[in-house]
């Protein structure tokens, strides 16, 4: 069987059944990237799924199904890439100095003087 309503699907996890899970990852694996990644961007859009995916198993016994399946695991996806984003800030190019970039780094590739992100 290819589909399952919410319930059948939650039931079958519960269960720890392999064929579910590889189900939920095709189903709802695109979403939650897609989401992460407009949340983190894609350099940490996968360390935010996998981190969700952990959370999801979990949790999966506490799931009260206020909202659907989706809606939960998504909601967990977007909890997480905001975690990540404050727990990773990143610098954009224009607060590294964006033009003279090049001469930030040694003959080597290193850098000279490294940036920091404002917390």
């Amino acid at each position: 069987m290819d589909s399952y309503t919410d319930d059948e699907l939650i039931e079958l996890l519960l269960k720890k059944d392999r064929a579910a899970f590889q189900l939920a990852i095709r189903q709802y694996q695109p979403s939650m990237r897609a989401l992460a990644s407009r949340i983190v961007g894609d350099s940490i859009s996968d360390e935010v799924v996998q981190e969700a995916w952990m959370a999801v198993i979990c949790g999966l016994p506490a799931f009260q199904q206020r909202s659907s399946l989706k809606t939960w695991i998504l909601s967990i996806v977007a909890n997480e890439a905001m975690r990540l984003r404050k727990e990773k800030p990143t610098v954009s190019l224009d607060e590294m100095g964006g033009s003279d970039l090049p001469s930030r780094f040694d003959e080597s590739g290193k850098w000279l003087s490294p940036p920091h992100a404002e917390n």
